[in-house]
């Protein structure tokens, strides 16, 4: 009998400063897919939109976000620290770049079927993944 693991949430990315070269969605998308969680037919949807919200004085004060979705087959809580090891290195891998790409705000919900289930959290004030398990009924 398979597991299946329902992932679904959004990174929301911070402004990337206008004195460096703007990276491309395709960019984004190749950093985030990095580590990117698989079940046995195949990964997760992940879609780069780049709002670039501007600020009265016309600079950048959001690039945009990341959409996160997809069911993982043969995906059970032994593969949990996959997701982990993955959000880890998102969030390294921009704190890297020069200057930095700041997540802001990130929610992901991950469901095991007949397992555990969790919500993970990414706040700029407080830098850093928080794993949290949900109740379920």
């Amino acid at each position: 009998m398979s597991i299946w693991t329902h992932i679904a949430g959004i990174i929301r990315i911070d402004h990337i400063p206008i004195h460096r070269p703007q990276l491309s969605e395709e960019e984004v998308r190749r950093l985030v897919q990095v580590y990117s969680p698989m079940g046995s037919e195949g990964g997760l949807d992940i879609a780069i939109t780049k709002t670039q919200v501007l600020t009265r004085s016309g600079g950048p004060m959001d690039w945009g976000f990341i959409s996160i979705a997809g069911d993982l087959r043969d995906f059970d809580t032994d593969n949990l620290p996959d997701i982990e090891t993955w959000l880890k290195h998102i969030s390294d891998t921009f704190y890297d770049q020069l200057p930095p790409i700041l997540i802001r705000q990130a929610i992901i919900l991950v469901e095991v079927e007949n397992g555990p289930s969790m919500t993970v959290t990414y706040d700029h004030d407080i830098p850093g993944w928080k794993y949290e398990p949900r109740k379920t009924s």
